[in-house]
């Protein structure tokens, strides 16, 4: 076969581009050419799963130079340990039974960095040799993208079964409201330890009340009225409707400014809620005492736009790496009594405000929220 006689050749064809203009030409070069412009890394696997021959599609996917792997690698080394089991196998298989080895299926490539990278492998016997053609086609960003519309498939699902739960629920909790509020009109001050109960029952309606809320506001579309208004004064705002928390969690706050932050075109209530949504978040990581630092500043590193930036800094146990790309997902919470929807509703406000929002952990180990929103060229 062609194939082969090529990858046995591969030091001869190296040899015949090196001649000079009157020797006799190699006839595997035009093949070799053929294999360079495939369009895909390709790569010839003997028997023992060495690669004989790669082309420069597969010298950039690897980072290894062609000297490197020809010869000298194998299969095997560039596919993730979690793939290497399977991969082995249908390599024996192939061998064996050709017939009944999958000729297409992804498995996860490492490059040289240790990279991971999304490979879509179509290979096939060469007749008459021990040897495997292998074609790879890069499909990591597809994936992605195939994921992230199943994550916001599932999430308009869950935002439908919300939105039909919260709205049962609306009318009990009405019910329940006005007769809680019967009770502690004919039995208050009669007997102690039910003016505890009837107060106790009225925070737990008061929260499963928000929980609704909550769940209307992520569900329901945004619909932004926008007018200009001041950052630093929705600041001193969330400051105040979050005061009575502040104290019961024993949480010092400071507010560090320059001067007052030029206006932005905003919806002034949806940004106060974002604000304190954050605000609301610190204080509940610090119910042991702690101390909340909002700092404001202008910046330019919003799509190269001037920009207004609100930094909220914690003294809290901070997030675990592995939960910072998952905390503004809807529902996912690591507080016991969470349903985690406020920072996915707060990283909405934002970012439908053209904004956007970063979180990181601070030096002392605190939680540090960053927003980011756009602000007019004119302003100083």
């Amino acid at each position: 076969m062609v194939v082969g006689r090529v990858g046995q050749k591969n030091a001869a064809c190296g040899k015949a581009t090196r001649r000079g203009a009157g020797a006799t030409p190699d006839p595997d070069i035009p093949y070799r050419a053929i294999f360079e412009t495939t369009g895909t890394a390709t790569t010839i696997v003997e028997a023992d799963m060495t690669l004989s021959l790669v082309n420069r599609e597969f010298e950039i996917l690897s980072g290894y130079r062609r000297e490197e792997i020809e010869g000298r690698m194998l299969l095997s080394d560039f596919v993730d340990a979690a793939d290497r089991e399977r991969i082995d196998r249908y390599h024996r298989l192939r061998r064996r039974t050709p017939s009944e080895a999958p000729r297409n299926y992804e498995f996860r490539f490492r490059n040289r960095r240790g990279r991971i990278r999304n490979i879509l492998m179509t290979i096939d016997m060469v007749r008459g040799t021990g040897q495997s053609v292998a074609s790879m086609l890069d499909v990591t960003e597809q994936r992605r993208t195939l994921i992230a519309l199943k994550e916001a498939e599932q999430e308009a699902r869950i935002g439908r079964l919300a939105l039909a739960a919260a709205h049962a629920l609306r009318t009990p909790l009405t019910s329940l409201k006005m007769r809680l509020y019967a009770l502690n009109r004919r039995y208050a001050g009669v007997l102690a330890e039910s003016d505890e109960d009837i107060e106790a029952m009225g925070d737990e309606l008061q929260r499963i009340e928000k929980i609704i809320r909550d769940y209307f506001e992520f569900s329901r579309p945004f619909a932004l009225e926008k007018e200009w208004v001041s950052v630093s004064t929705l600041v001193d705002h969330a400051l105040e409707r979050c005061l009575h928390q502040c104290r019961a969690c024993q949480v010092e706050t400071r507010v560090k400014r320059s001067g007052r932050l030029p206006g932005v075109y905003a919806d002034r209530e949806r940004l106060l809620e974002a604000f304190v949504n954050l605000i609301v978040n610190a204080c509940e990581a610090m119910k042991g005492g702690g101390r909340l630092e909002i700092r404001e500043f202008q910046d330019r590193r919003l799509k190269g736009r001037r920009a207004v930036a609100v930094r909220i800094s914690d003294t809290g146990p901070g997030i675990p790496a592995v939960n910072r790309d998952r905390i503004f997902q809807p529902f996912f919470s690591t507080k016991e009594d969470g349903i985690g929807l406020g920072l996915s509703i707060t990283r909405q406000i934002v970012e439908e405000h053209g904004g956007r929002i970063a979180v990181r952990t601070s030096e002392a180990g605190g939680a540090v929220f960053t927003v980011t929103l756009p602000a007019p060229e004119e302003a100083a």
